[in-house]
């Protein structure tokens, strides 16, 4: 059983890429710095600012839309369904899955980062963190103060399906990557 890097208790969350595990309360305490850091850093969104956030209802957006809430929180920020300014869920993967479909079909990537009233914040965000962060959040009172509606148990093992096979290709590459360079020695 892994235990939370800072308190000791049961670990949701194992960051591989950085070493460390993470309970509930810190998962999404360093979710929430980072997010904070992302806004504050590239000056995204200004407090009077209308946003518009397109929820399509998987752990990943409900995550999403739970830190962006905390995040601004103090802000008179106001969430349209039509606004200027519309938040893009893209993460690391979306945007990695992009380049490599138009580097392997030869086609013009079209960089969705210049898009004019698209917001990124969770651009560097890595999608196992916000799913485990939206599932964990499912049913709990935090969701029900933001009107998060936990979703279908189908949808849930479709994208935990896809992480695991995220995960797969990470673990062969790597070992690729291993054995390419013994071979070079």
């Amino acid at each position: 059983m892994l235990l939370c890097s800072y308190c000791n208790y049961r670990a949701s969350l194992h960051a591989s890429h950085f070493n460390k595990s993470f309970c509930k309360p810190h998962l999404e305490k360093y979710l929430l710095r980072k997010l904070r850091r992302n806004l504050n850093h590239f000056k995204l969104i200004n407090p009077n600012d209308e946003l518009e956030f397109v929820d399509d209802g998987s752990p990943i957006s409900t995550a999403e839309f739970y830190l962006l809430k905390k995040a601004t929180k103090k802000w008179p920020i106001v969430f349209r369904k039509s606004a200027k300014k519309k938040i893009s869920s893209s993460t690391v993967e979306d945007e990695t899955t992009k380049i490599m479909d138009g580097l392997f079909n030869k086609k013009a990537v079209t960089s969705s980062f210049v898009e004019k009233n698209t917001i990124k914040p969770f651009r560097d965000f890595v999608s196992k963190e916000l799913f485990t962060l939206g599932y964990l959040l499912g049913n709990t009172k935090e969701s029900k103060n933001f009107n998060i509606t936990p979703t279908g148990f189908e949808e849930v093992g479709s994208k935990l399906n896809l992480l695991r096979a995220w995960d797969q290709i990470q673990e062969a590459l790597g070992h690729q990557h291993d054995t390419v360079n013994k071979v070079k020695e």
